[in-house]
């Protein structure tokens, strides 16, 4: 990454109000509820999952387990068929 990636970045996340850089909720899969936190840039950056917006991403269960967290990086990548539709909701959702 170039620093004047790395400064657009910086300045983007100033400009950007923080109710529109963090985003939660709920998702309810058969009888599963999971919890998300992210936090979502305006525009794709080369940081974010998969080159997309979403530069931090932590999903837990009911059981207060982490099932996927992203921090610029793949720290817990999703592991099962739930944790992958989940994080394909949420790509869906904030990414594009």
């Amino acid at each position: 990454m170039k620093f004047s990636d790395i400064l657009l970045e910086k300045m983007l996340e100033k400009s950007t109000p923080p109710d529109q850089l963090m985003k939660s909720g709920v998702i309810n899969i058969d009888d599963h509820k999971f919890t998300y936190e992210a936090k979502v840039y305006r525009f794709k950056s080369t940081i974010g999952l998969d080159n997309g917006r979403i530069v931090k991403l932590k999903v837990i269960d009911e059981k207060n387990k982490i099932l996927i967290e992203y921090d610029h990086y793949w720290i817990i990548k999703p592991a099962f068929t739930l944790s992958k539709e989940v994080l394909e909701r949420i790509l869906n959702e904030f990414n594009s």
